[in-house]
């Protein structure tokens, strides 16, 4: 530690030699308790949350080591840690060597660090802590084999397309808890929808063609995700995703409460609303058809 200090917020225009905005700057400083800030892509979000770890830490109100940042991808994880290692260090609130050792932040994925929270506390909440974990390549090789041995009427694509859907429709799934039941009641009330829009000369419309077609290959992909999750429960391998959500569907969320509880530090009052059990985020995921694009969060969100 170079036991350099921050005074007051407009300190850090200096001290970091960016020229923040009152707003920023209201943004770096505030209190510490949650908050949330929406701002554009490119409006300089990432330096602000680094800015702001140099905040916290030069006024004494956390340690590096306390840090945690979560990013949906690695790519972004990365630059956090690296923004938050340059700030902390070219401030002079922390030399390089401290942060090299054992005086740096976390920074990581959600699944991630997830999957570490799940290892380390498995048997708080029931699960096995020696179950093998799938790497993306071991997941992707598996969904190859499951796709190999199904059959297709339907859905007339490569190889590697099917794989890229159904892995996103697991993906999705697992992270949105939504079981293959709700996503075959929803498919049959929206086909049904689609029997009574307006024909065209006395034909349907091809958007209406098109809705039903791709109805009808989601709950053909929906098969093969069934398929790949009998594969991985007789392999015994579970995924970062599995973890907390798996044991939900088996024990109720009260195993959840129950685990948070058991965990220094922790109470089930403090999980944040977006990821406590509300089944809502179920009606945003069905209404993509593969769990592709805007069917939940990837990359920069904007927040």
């Amino acid at each position: 530690m170079s036991g350099r200090t921050v005074e007051r917020p407009e300190d850090l225009r200096e001290i970091l030699s960016i020229p923040f905005s009152d707003e920023q700057l209201a943004v770096i400083a505030a209190p510490l308790e949650p908050g949330v800030v929406i701002a554009a892509a490119g409006s300089g979000k990432t330096t602000v949350m680094a800015a702001r770890v140099v905040w916290l830490v030069g006024t004494g109100q956390v340690r590096a080591d306390q840090v945690l940042g979560l990013t949906f991808t690695r790519k972004a994880a990365a630059e956090l840690s690296n923004r938050v290692t340059t700030a902390l260090s070219g401030s002079g609130i922390i030399d390089a060597a401290a942060l090299e050792n054992s005086e740096a932040q976390t920074v990581t994925t959600y699944d991630s660090f997830a999957g570490q929270l799940v290892s380390e506390h498995a048997p708080r909440i029931g699960i096995d802590p020696a179950e093998h974990r799938l790497t993306d390549a071991t997941r992707y090789r598996l969904a190859a084999q499951v796709v190999a041995a199904n059959e297709f009427p339907l859905v007339e694509w490569n190889d590697r397309r099917l794989i890229g859907a159904l892995l996103g429709l697991d993906t999705m799934m697992t992270q949105h808890m939504v079981t293959g039941q709700r996503i075959e009641e929803f498919t049959a009330d929206y086909v049904g929808g689609l029997d009574e829009a307006p024909l065209w000369r006395g034909a349907p419309y091809r958007a209406v063609v098109d809705a039903e077609r791709v109805a009808a290959e989601r709950l053909e992909l929906l098969g093969l995700v069934e398929s790949y999750r009998r594969a991985k429960d007789r392999l015994g391998w579970v995924e970062f995703a599995d973890g907390p959500g798996s044991n939900d569907r088996r024990t109720g969320t009260r195993g959840v409460d129950d685990a948070a509880r058991a965990v220094p530090g922790t109470t089930a009052g403090r999980v944040p609303g977006h990821l406590q059990r509300t089944g809502h985020p179920a009606d945003n995921l069905v209404q993509w058809p593969h769990g592709g694009r805007g069917a939940g969060p990837s990359g920069d969100s904007g927040r």
